[in-house]
């Protein structure tokens, strides 16, 4: 009689740690599906992330690593056109950061072409018509440095509300940084030196 209860409760203790394996390995299964990113829902999450935060540049981190894709495009390509780009993803900023930049580029080769950066990286070259020849000789300075300069007729301008260029003057001599942004709906542009910071 004292082997048969003994062997019952010996039966009673291994069916209860049976059942609790069990109910332990189903919940961490659960858990384990609650957690789980499929490889498309990353992919698509690291996408949205790039698009709507993107990577900000000044003007010179973004010539720096555009020159060497214009330089694998042409060789004797040579800076003639920089400007930011702003829309609804591609945002320009009060510091002088850009999210996206375009740099157009001349060679007696190609012609005109168009180096693209967008959220800090180099996405792509284009052919594209212009008449612009003259090329910006290093030195020039940065476009914080101009935004900052600049900063006096922006006051209270929104985010994403500023444009930043640097070409060439009419006089094909001197070079000009552009600084503008919206004030109460008003377009305001500052222009200076795009070497010396003296504004014109």
């Amino acid at each position: 009689m004292y082997i048969k209860l003994k062997m019952k409760r010996s039966y009673l203790i291994i069916g209860a740690l049976i059942l609790i394996a069990v109910v332990g390995v189903a919940i961490f299964r659960l858990k384990g599906k609650s957690t789980t990113t499929s490889p498309k829902q990353t992919q698509e999450q690291t996408q949205e992330s790039t698009v709507s935060v993107g990577k900000r540049l000044t003007a010179k981190p973004a010539y720096d690593l555009a020159l060497k894709e214009a330089k694998k495009y042409d060789p004797d390509g040579y800076l003639v056109d920089m400007y930011s780009i702003s829309s609804s993803y591609k945002k320009t900023y009060a510091n002088g950061t850009s999210e996206s930049w375009y740099l157009i580029f001349h060679s007696a080769a190609k012609k005109q072409y168009r180096v693209t950066m967008d959220g800090g990286k180099f996405t792509s070259v284009t052919d594209i018509s212009g008449t612009k020849t003259i090329e910006i000789p290093s030195g020039w300075l940065d476009s914080d440095q101009a935004a900052k300069i600049g900063a006096d007729k922006c006051a209270g301008a929104p985010e994403n509300s500023y444009f930043y260029s640097i070409n060439t003057k009419t006089d094909n001599k001197s070079f000009t940084w552009a600084v503008s942004c919206e004030v109460n709906g008003k377009r305001q542009t500052t222009y200076l030196d795009a070497f010396s910071g003296k504004v014109e």
